[in-house]
């Protein structure tokens, strides 16, 4: 997925800011945190059953998350509240 992020943002060149788009397209597209956070999921295998996705992706996903609600993931973004309209998640 993360090389998708890379030609979904359209990246030509290899840049540091670039590796970290692609990361968090890779993050959002795989297990968004506002979707953990909303579907009560705090442990790697139900993340990895819910998102369909490898344990190991999964543990990352958790460690994302965790990150995501110290640093104010209980105050969604436009995008945020974007992906839970696309599921059907109330906010």
């Amino acid at each position: 997925m993360h090389e998708v992020g890379h030609i979904v943002l359209d990246h030509t060149e290899e840049s540091e800011l670039a590796e970290a788009e692609a990361n968090f397209f890779a993050k959002y597209a795989l297990a968004p945190p506002v979707l953990i956070h909303n579907s009560g999921l705090r442990e790697p295998g139900e993340i990895a059953d819910f998102f369909d996705i490898s344990y190991q992706a999964a543990t990352y996903a958790l460690s994302f998350y965790r990150k995501w609600l110290q640093y104010g993931g209980q105050y969604y973004k436009d995008y945020e509240i974007m992906i839970c309209d696309l599921f059907g998640i109330a906010v």
